[in-house]
């Protein structure tokens, strides 16, 4: 047992954490930080791929998670690299990930439903309707909360589509006014 190093008491640990650690940090700090961006990338970049992967399974609750995990994971990294940069440990030149706002619109998934015969008691369930080219995917499986948080990253041409189909649709006032206070 006299390979493994002796416990290190807590005044120990504290005078690591708050002298040896942040005079290390400083002294290398280039080179730690490069490590730490270019690991969060990579995990941005695992993240965007596992969301990708979910929103491709069919299912609409499992489209939405991998969504909301794609867009977690995008304001998580953008976050980390600010914080990173106005503290001084992250070069400024650093460019943020993409966030939604300033990529393209994906175009609207097809969905993919797999059959599903009902138990011969039930009546079949209505085909989905066909989808519409909306600049939001899964538009009509959204809730209003969900869409509102999406509107801003639209153009003025997107907003108008998705009021118009909101009005022939389901007529939702809060979304119709988000649209309209976004316009103005």
């Amino acid at each position: 047992m006299a390979d493994q190093p002796a416990a290190k008491s807590p005044i120990d640990q504290l005078v690591e954490l708050f002298v040896y650690l942040p005079i290390g940090l400083a002294y290398d700090r280039n080179e730690v930080v490069d490590r730490l961006v270019t690991k969060g990338r990579s995990q941005v970049q695992l993240a965007r791929l596992m969301a990708k992967m979910a929103a491709n399974r069919p299912g609409g609750t499992e489209a939405l998670v991998g969504d909301v995990i794609g867009q977690a994971a995008t304001i998580v990294a953008k976050g980390i690299t600010e914080f990173g940069v106005a503290v001084g440990l992250a070069p400024s030149d650093v460019t943020p990930p993409r966030t939604a706002s300033t990529r393209a619109p994906a175009p609207s998934p097809t969905p993919t439903v797999a059959p599903v015969e009902p138990p011969a008691a039930t009546p079949a369930p209505a085909p989905a309707p066909a989808p519409t080219a909306l600049p939001i995917a899964n538009y009509d499986q959204l809730n209003a909360r969900e869409i509102i948080a999406l509107i801003d990253d639209l153009t003025p041409e997107q907003r108008a589509r998705i009021a118009d189909h909101e009005a022939a649709n389901r007529g939702r006032k809060t979304v119709l006014s988000k649209i309209e206070r976004s316009t103005a």
